[in-house]
């Protein structure tokens, strides 16, 4: 997961590189702190709570009216609670969001420019609770196509504004529990970030904003007699970083 971002930053840094008159490539990298919050967790009637950090990585290529872009999440527990119980230090929860997409400049207003695109989103969520299917290592896997929308904004001088927001409703899911895997499960999942960027300098830029996204997993069979409830989450955070403008 995190060398096929690698490889794909690299490849879209390398093809930058080589033509610098034709195209501008921006890569922010961000921290982010926040958490998740669940309605239901593999069950109707359990909600939970998960505080967490993100490291966050966003490239973004622009041409003419083209823009191509590729965004990279992944998000770390700091604590987690499960129904009324106290935090558990012994549970587990790691969530990561791999997107890549492209869009066309269909508007363009001063100091705005609208792209609308499709994309592909992959996520990652591995979970361990002791109150969540007897405390077995857990883990969902899902992707499917995105349609997706980013707004540019040129707010003042050195100050600029931009959002990219993703939509997957028809996720297909794929849930792991003790080396048995259930596949083809439907849900969605949706993101967003927003953010305010100030120059610093021709090449770099400080960068302010928010985050945040849901998932949904319907309700599945495992094992005869043995329903897999539904999940359904909504996730956000404050963001900090630094945009290099190439």
């Amino acid at each position: 997961m995190a060398k096929a971002w690698t490889l794909v930053l690299t490849l879209t840094l390398a093809l930058t590189m080589t033509v610098p008159s034709l195209a501008q490539f921006d890569l922010t990298t961000q921290l982010s702190y926040g958490g998740t919050g669940y309605g239901a967790m593999l069950d109707k009637d359990t909600k939970g709570s998960v505080s967490e950090w993100s490291a966050i990585a966003l490239g973004t290529y622009t041409h003419q009216d083209l823009l191509f872009n590729a965004f990279y999440q992944s998000a770390n527990r700091l604590s987690m609670q499960v129904g009324e119980g106290e935090d558990e230090v012994q549970s587990q929860h790691g969530r990561s969001t791999l997107h890549f997409g492209a869009a066309y400049q269909f508007l363009e207003e001063t100091g705005m420019k609208v792209y609308g695109g499709l994309g592909y989103s992959l996520m990652w969520l591995n979970l361990k609770h002791p109150e969540i299917r007897g405390g077995a290592p857990i883990s969902y896997a899902g992707q499917g196509f995105a349609g997706q929308a980013v707004v540019q904004f040129e707010l003042a001088e050195r100050f600029t504004a931009d959002a990219l927001i993703t939509a997957a409703p028809w996720f297909r899911w794929e849930y792991t529990q003790s080396n048995k895997s259930i596949k083809q499960i439907d849900g969605s999942a949706y993101s967003y970030q927003l953010g305010l960027e100030y120059d610093i300098s021709e090449q770099y830029a400080a960068r302010l904003g928010i985050q945040g996204g849901s998932y949904k997993i319907d309700e599945f069979e495992y094992a005869v007699s043995d329903d897999v409830g539904p999940t359904r989450a909504g996730y956000s955070g404050v963001t900090v970083g630094v945009t290099w403008h190439f």
